[in-house]
């Protein structure tokens, strides 16, 4: 439980603020952080109101950001300082506050240059006002004002970079304003890319207007690219195929290789599909590791060739450090190695996964290691006394404490997740991620152990919740609490931008199905503010889909996440993981959407998690098992 560190009186001007707060009535909430004499109440109250858009001034805000340094969101506050600048505003004032603070807001950009401009700094002050016309948003009448007042200070090229630069990005609203401030040339250009990101008629028409010196332009290939693919063309191939090594946007060319590589291995197109993903041209990050991946995986599963595959997983593991990716690079390397014979390296290669006990890969590995441990969870890290001390002296420490206690739970986040930031030790995190369960959200104690877990610092308690109304005897309890946790991270009060809602992200047309199925009545408003209604509504479908795919665990969770409609699509495709003739993992990792193959692995990881922490039957090497379910 949280420390009871306030006096009755205390929470009842807390709770009177905040119901002020919540009533938008500001003025009567800094009276009564006035009143209070407590100036951290004053502070708090401050930060509230200084975020809102347009309500405070330039001085006024940037004070708050320069004498509370510590305090979260101080992003949000210095957007609105740069939003807050007037012609008024001092250009002493501004230069001073940019010197210490860059810009980072367009008008933040052009107010700088403006003031740098007005105060002689005419080389300093043009460079500023270019920058931001390359890499500023502007809305239709700021732009119109920006160019009539600016426009001599940048070149038709810097009009080419701003223009390339919004079609990269999608801004084709904005692009489209730009378009007649380039050469008949590069308009030709931008035409046909705008057209073809847009997937309308007219792309032929476009593409034949664009001159020849131009046709090899990164973002007309790139366009061109995505358009084949999307219409599934075989000759998005020969577009990769001629590709530079140094490409800019790495990333969105890494998605749409990825997904040509996918259609050529759907169409059993095997060695294409090598081919295309090998040559993959990345250098770093992500992408490369998801290039090394399917590269050794293809290598590895379709073309039987170990030892290529064994080079690409290596490079993998190399190149990552997060667990669950050292882990999956260290399982496949195994499988690599014992495609070749060498039992010795497979084993050294399943002892690196297994290092991992909470990811999905690391427990396959633990099942094929050959000394078989039984899985184990890692203590969470103890602060020592100081660093204790240390923390429950902090101001955000007393803030979450005092939003717990009077029950404004979803203004808690921001504060835990900043004092995340601040710590550094493996015991402040575990006290970071006990503060916020214990203040009414175990939802940022799951955020706090995933952000932990990628520093190898486990906080296993807070970042598998067991919450108290569950019954642990219940055989369905493990896996109701692992999709939770992937769905919602166990946070009541979570909306996706499909709409799915609450602790089980159920869709509001499939709980009102389930509804009917349980003879209870429907209501949407409940499912985010009835916790048990939306786990009694979840737990139904995830139950009926497990009876629709007789018990099986991969085929239930990928209809859960893309629906059934999806999987029948993807047996028919891809065959049945039921079956002994299909692989499962290979079934997983042919799913076209990376969001479900990733669900399905976090899930059962997670599943494998709750069961250890419940001391279920299943435990011991049980993943497998899940897998591998037959009828």
């Amino acid at each position: 439980p949280s420390l009871k560190t306030f006096s009755p009186e205390t929470l009842k001007t807390a709770r009177a603020i905040f119901k002020d707060i919540n009533g938008k009535r500001w003025k009567a909430a800094h009276r009564k952080a006035a009143q209070s004499g407590d100036p951290l109440l004053g502070s708090l109250v401050r930060w509230f109101d200084l975020r809102r858009e347009g309500a405070h001034g330039f001085e006024k805000i940037t004070t708050f950001i320069e004498t509370h340094p510590d305090w979260p969101r101080l992003r949000t506050l210095t957007s609105r300082a740069e939003e807050a600048i007037t012609d008024a505003t001092s250009d002493t004032l501004v230069l001073a506050w940019f010197a210490a603070h860059p810009p980072i807001t367009t008008k933040g950009l052009v107010r700088y240059g403006e003031a740098l401009l007005r105060q002689g700094w005419g080389t300093e002050g043009a460079a500023v006002i270019r920058r931001a016309w390359i890499t500023g948003n502007f809305d239709y009448r700021q732009e119109r004002t920006f160019i009539a007042r600016h426009h001599k200070r940048w070149t038709r090229e810097d009009n080419w970079a701003r223009l390339d630069r919004l079609l990269w990005e999608g801004k084709l609203k904005t692009a489209r304003r730009t378009i007649r401030r380039v050469d008949k040339d590069h308009q030709a250009l931008a035409e046909a890319r705008r057209r073809l990101r847009l997937n309308r008629g007219g792309v032929d028409w476009a593409i034949r207007r664009v001159p020849a010196y131009l046709l090899g332009d990164p973002g007309f290939l790139y366009e061109r690219l995505r358009w084949r693919r999307l219409h599934e063309r075989d000759d998005a191939r020969e577009i990769l195929a001629a590709l530079p090594f140094d490409l800019t946007h790495p990333e969105l060319w890494w998605t749409e290789r990825a997904a040509v590589t996918r259609q050529a291995l759907s169409k059993g197109d095997t060695s294409a599909a090598y081919q295309l993903a090998s040559s993959h041209k990345q250098v770093e990050g992500t992408s490369f590791a998801e290039a090394e991946w399917l590269s050794g995986w293809i290598a590895l599963r379709f073309l039987h060739d170990g030892e290529a595959a064994l080079n690409h997983f290596t490079r993998f593991y190399g190149n990552v450090r997060y667990p669950v990716s050292r882990s999956r690079a260290a399982y496949y390397a195994a499988r690599a190695a014992q495609s070749l014979g060498r039992s010795e390296l497979a084993q050294s290669w399943h002892a690196k996964a297994a290092e991992f006990p909470t990811t999905f890969h690391g427990q396959l590995a633990a099942a094929r290691f050959k000394n078989r441990i039984p899985p184990s969870l890692p203590p969470d890290p103890l602060p020592a006394t100081q660093k204790r001390e240390q923390f429950n002296a902090r101001d955000l420490v007393r803030i979450v404490r005092l939003l717990g206690e009077i029950g404004e739970y979803k203004r808690i986040k921001p504060f835990v997740i900043h004092l995340n930031d601040l710590v550094s030790t493996p015991g402040e995190r575990a006290l970071v991620a006990n503060l916020a369960h214990d203040n009414g959200r175990p939802d940022v104690g799951v955020k706090i152990a995933r952000q932990a877990i990628r520093n190898g610092v486990y906080l296993v308690s807070r970042g598998y919740p067991i919450p108290a109304q569950f019954d642990r005897e219940h055989p369905k309890t493990p896996l109701l609490l692992a999709l939770m946790r992937q769905e919602s991270g166990f946070d009541g009060f979570a909306e996706s931008h499909a709409g799915a809602r609450g602790l089980m992200q159920i869709m509001p047309a499939t709980a009102k199905n389930m509804a009917r199925r349980l003879n209870l009545p429907y209501s949407k408003a409940r499912l985010i503010t009835d916790p048990r209604y939306n786990l009694m509504l979840g737990r139904a479908y995830i139950s009926s889909l497990l009876d629709k795919y007789g018990n099986s665990y991969v085929l239930a969770l990928a209809a859960y996440n893309a629906g059934p409609k999806r999987v029948k699509r993807w047996l028919r495709s891809n065959g049945d993981p039921r079956s002994s003739e299909v692989d499962t993992l290979d079934w997983i990792e042919r799913i076209p959407f990376y969001e479900t193959r990733t669900y399905i692995q976090r899930v059962l990881s997670n599943l494998q998690v709750y069961r250890m922490l419940l001391n279920t039957p299943q435990t011991s090497w049980s993943l497998e098992n899940d897998l591998h379910y037959r009828n």
